[in-house]
């Protein structure tokens, strides 16, 4: 992203970066607006810079482990080697199964050169028989000429085996949409499963994921609750409870395990921030919390830079009347 339009909290309509790479002078204020999720300013433009797509196209890997010890050793692997994937995830058993049973609502649209460009929107494939929903999966997609693809092909097929994975599948253009088309609707898939699903954003180092990944599903099965989550490849985990309904009860038992998860990443040196709740959970957070008003846990962990977080909220929405309940 190289340029934005967005007006801020007092209704200025305001203007950062340029149309084209060299115009760098000034501060790079549409770099605040990525991750800021509606609490500074409403976005009316953004410039990006484009690179063209790979002429031998994209491919798509996906291995199958039993557990997730099993995945997180190949994501290691991968990452210690000289391969650089253009995404690397890995999904939870129960958003495998949410993968295998529904479709994204989203259209997709052609982007790489093997993609049916006749068409401008189409519906995403089903996933194949080649996905094992019950299992945690490693994916990874790559792309480049046709050398690069058959090296990443040898490497990732060598790698999966060597860390016992029970499956691994290599997609094309024709089937690796149906894939990546879903990791890109993670969140609204999830959000569309349960009637008071509750998502969280943890930022912690790749090297704690296997501890929280147990911490997480604890907290979650003692509660009772259904949960999903996917790990991004720079350490970001989303995680979500599932109840199956919004009645009085769950609110509870999820106001009990959404505390626990706020802070469970602090030993490890992370962040947690809460991306969706229903008004009756966020509510009985800063109840819970001691605020008047939206609490820390109700828009993430205690962290050192929130003083500097509430300055940059003040000089562009000095009213608080932008997404008001995101931070205190």
């Amino acid at each position: 992203m190289i340029g934005a339009e967005f007006v801020t909290g007092s209704g200025a309509l305001t203007e950062s970066g340029g149309r084209v790479v060299k115009n760098v002078t000034g501060y790079d204020l549409h770099k605040l607006l990525i991750g800021s999720l509606g609490t500074l300013a409403v976005i009316t433009r953004f410039n990006f810079r484009t690179f063209p797509a790979p002429l031998a196209g994209s491919r798509g890997f996906v291995a199958s482990f039993p557990n997730a010890e099993g995945a997180l050793a190949l994501r290691r692997t991968i990452a210690q080697s000289p391969l650089t994937p253009l995404t690397f995830d890995i999904v939870s058993p129960c958003l495998a199964q949410i993968f295998s049973e529904k479709t994204p609502t989203t259209s997709e649209t052609a982007v790489f050169s093997g993609d049916d460009r006749e068409a401008n929107h189409y519906s995403l494939p089903p996933i194949g028989n080649w996905f094992h929903p019950r299992e945690w999966q490693l994916c990874a997609a790559f792309a480049g000429a046709p050398e690069v693809l058959d090296r990443y092909t040898r490497d990732l097929t060598l790698f999966a085996r060597e860390s016992r994975a029970t499956s691994t599948v290599i997609l094309d253009d024709t089937t690796r949409p149906s894939m990546w088309g879903r990791l890109r609707e993670t969140l609204s898939m999830l959000l569309e499963s349960s009637p008071a699903t509750t998502i969280f954003k943890l930022s912690v180092l790749p090297s704690h994921h296997i501890t929280l990944f147990a911490k997480l599903q604890e907290i979650a099965n003692h509660a009772s609750l259904a949960h999903a989550f996917v790990a991004r490849a720079g350490g970001t985990i989303y995680f979500a409870l599932l109840p199956p309904s919004a009645n009085a009860e769950a609110t509870t038992r999820l106001a009990q395990a959404a505390t626990q998860i706020l802070n469970s990443v602090s030993p490890a040196g992370g962040d947690t921030t809460l991306l969706f709740a229903s008004p009756a959970l966020k509510r009985a957070l800063r109840v819970s919390d001691g605020h008047a008003g939206p609490g820390i846990n109700v828009g993430g962990s205690s962290r050192s830079d929130l003083p500097l977080m509430h300055r940059l909220k003040s000089a562009f929405d000095p009213q608080n009347i932008l997404a008001p309940s995101r931070i205190i």
